[in-house]
């Protein structure tokens, strides 16, 4: 559905908005600064109402706008919990107008809103954006060249772009070329049935035959029970026929993308795997890798929370339809505002990587073994592979808006699709070290990318990133462990909550109760983890911790329940210490400080002999104030400048739990003056459950 234009009768302040600043535009690096300034006061903000009614369109945008960020109604990524609304006086001022990619001209106009109230501080200053289309009379001279969103997802144009977008891959790129000749099929696939839809699709057993799919990635959503599923009930009148008004609307609009691209046959989860075959379900988890992979593209479902919510549907958002002129007063023609929900959005980080979709567990691995994707949103298509971005409105870049600096940007912010690829020719080219080096420091990245995603049921945690863990143990010939790599495991233990603010989707950690993983594991947890970084720059040399052996050695890709816990024999320096929570927080660094059980904050210290030596930070939960008696286990020296053996001690906080074997409770960090504390401590064996 196309959205409603208004026309619109600009005042005194918007007159600034009618002048084609293309001129100027070019001679910055995509971002200029334009004229604009007024205050008005939350919550009615009556002077934009009194100009709306003059017939300035554009200040009903704006005062909407202010509305909702003001009042947090639309959290932003910048947000931090507890925020209050705005009062009294706000100041309107630093527009600006930008770019989202290279040679798309002025796309965006944003402006800075802030109370003048001085009870409020720096953070409360905000930001909201607008995209800039051109119209049909849009002169040549000018950079608001951005066409506008197609009325329809399918419309013709988008089905030609897509067609183009595949040729173009398949022909002319190196990174994400595979064999010439078709995959075999996945063991079941949907046959979507001919183009025009006069045949309900089935459920189809392949046999091994060769052939070209697509697959979808979507969210269940959180009622699975909703799911269209197959069962061994049922099978036999799923491969009969699937009437399409039986399936979610997810499964409709697959299908009907299958169709409209000219393929056959088409892959989704919940149908292809028999769900209650225990024997079914572990074979084809372990085939993500291939599934996803050979796939000729995968239809993500990007801007759909459920099963039922769809994604070709396109939201219908209201534009100001605004004259245009040169700065010396000639008319140019006109050009339309649409308002952006929140910070970046119609671009990557918002359309993408704020998505409900990229905040699932297994659309991690389903997106990053693929070759290719095509992201359906609430405004655009995009088309990402290993090689390049696009998306209908043209080439796009990936840079992220301040707003949005959150954990996942190493996700966004690089090509990870065909990752295996990436480090294969690291091995053809750098040898088998460096390929291990870059393999582990890329199995870190996805950890922390995936552990602060979110999954319905927690027994998924090892199923979910199974085909990565796959994909990247064919290339080390390493034995995984939990999560962890036998190889690298010094390294591997190194985890550490993640303290982020909920309103970018991650929940802090809490104890889980997956009985698989052991406490030294980041999957014995819920929440975000990432790595302690002075880790993984530090080499064997820097290490003090010796691994004799693990129980069991291997765990396999999706570890069974086990009866006992795994136990980890390691060779270490040990030393009994004090720690303790301060009763204020310590300095800028610790800008959050955590209510209730939970962990992750680096302001708890250590004492050994009643001496402060060291920051400390538990997995789950915080100190009590008065202490708790732990050991120290030194697993690596920390990097610190004018120290002499690699810097001071950091590792494992332990608690006992029985003669000489212990559990894990977070990391240690020892101050700069304490480089030789373990010196005199004897190595001793003991085991970590």
């Amino acid at each position: 559905m196309a959205a409603s234009i208004c026309v619109n009768n600009p005042c005194k302040y918007c007159l600034v908005l009618t002048v084609d600043h293309s001129e100027a535009f070019l001679k910055t690096a995509g971002d200029l600064s334009i004229g604009y300034e007024r205050f008005d006061t939350f919550p009615d903000f009556p002077q934009l109402n009194s100009s709306t009614k003059d017939g300035c369109a554009f200040c009903g945008l704006l005062r909407a706008s202010c509305q909702s960020h003001c009042s947090y109604e639309q959290p932003l990524a910048s947000s931090t919990d507890g925020k209050k609304p705005f009062k009294g006086i706000v100041q309107i001022y630093r527009a600006k107008v930008t770019s989202v990619g290279s040679g798309r001209g002025m796309t965006t106009l944003q402006f800075s809103i802030r109370p003048t109230d001085s009870a409020y501080d720096s953070s409360y200053l905000t930001t909201i954006y607008f995209n800039l289309y051109s119209c049909n009379d849009r002169p040549a001279e000018s950079q608001i060249k951005q066409p506008q969103p197609l009325p329809t997802t399918l419309d013709p144009r988008n089905l030609q772009r897509i067609t183009n977008w595949m040729e173009e891959c398949k022909e002319l790129h190196e990174r994400c070329c595979m064999e010439k000749d078709p995959p075999c099929l996945p063991t079941r696939v949907i046959d979507v049935g001919p183009p025009d839809g006069s045949c309900d699709p089935r459920l189809y057993i392949t046999h091994g035959i060769t052939g070209v799919y697509a697959a979808l990635s979507h969210c269940w959503g959180p009622s699975s029970t909703d799911q269209y599923k197959t069962f061994l009930s049922n099978i036999e009148r799923s491969l009969e026929g699937m009437p399409m008004s039986e399936l979610p609307q997810n499964f409709r609009d697959a299908i009907i993308v299958t169709r409209a691209l000219g393929l056959r046959y088409l892959w989704i989860d919940s149908i292809c795997i028999i769900q209650d075959s225990k024997d079914d379900w572990e074979v084809e988890i372990r085939k993500m890798g291939s599934i996803y992979g050979t796939a000729h593209l995968v239809i993500a479902a990007t801007s759909s929370s459920s099963s039922s919510s769809g994604f070709l549907a396109r939201e219908v958002k209201a534009s100001v339809q605004m004259p245009l002129h040169s700065v010396n007063g000639s008319p140019l023609g006109q050009y339309c505002i649409r308002p952006q929900s929140r910070a970046g959005g119609g671009g990557w980080f918002q359309d993408i990587g704020m998505s409900p979709w990229n905040m699932r567990g297994w659309t991690l691995q389903e997106r990053l073994l693929s070759r290719r994707v095509i992201h359906f949103t609430t405004e655009k298509i995009y088309f990402e592979c290993c090689t390049t971005d696009s998306s209908e409105e043209g080439d796009i870049t990936r840079d992220m808006p301040g707003e949005l600096d959150t954990i996942m940007a190493p996700l966004e912010l690089q090509h990870l699709l065909g990752l295996t690829k990436q480090i294969s020719w690291i091995k053809e080219v750098d040898g088998n070290e460096a390929a291990a080096r870059s393999a582990y420091n890329l199995w870190y990245t996805l950890v922390t990318m995936f552990s602060g995603r979110q999954l319905t049921f927690e027994s998924d945690k090892f199923p979910a990133i199974s085909g990565l863990a796959v994909e990247i143990g064919a290339l080390l010939e390493d034995n995984y462990l939990f999560g962890l790599w036998l190889n690298d495991l010094v390294r591997g233990l190194m985890w550490q909550p993640n303290i982020i603010n909920m309103s970018q989707g991650y929940p802090r950690v809490s104890k889980g109760g997956l009985r698989q993983a052991p406490s030294w594991s980041w999957a014995a947890y819920n929440g975000g983890v990432s790595y302690y970084s002075k880790a993984l720059l530090r080499d064997s040399e820097g290490q003090s911790l010796r691994i004799i052996e693990v129980e069991p050695r291997t765990s396999g890709f999706t570890p069974p329940e086990m009866s006992s816990p795994a136990k980890l024999k390691v060779s270490g320096l040990l030393k009994q210490a004090t720690i303790f929570r301060p009763g204020k927080i310590r300095g800028d660094k610790f800008r959050l400080v955590l209510d209730g059980e939970t962990g992750g904050a680096w302001d708890n210290r250590v004492k050994i002999n009643n001496e402060e030596v060291g920051d400390c930070s538990l997995d789950c939960r915080h100190p009590s104030s008065s202490g708790e008696n732990v050991w120290l286990l030194k697993v690596m020296n920390k990097e610190q400048e004018n120290t002499v053996n690699y810097g001071v001690p950091a590792g494992l906080i332990l608690e006992e739990v029985d003669e000489g074997v212990f559990q894990r409770v977070g990391l240690f960090n020892l101050d700069s003056t304490q480089e030789s504390i373990f010196d005199d401590e004897p190595y001793q064996e003991i085991r970590i459950i």
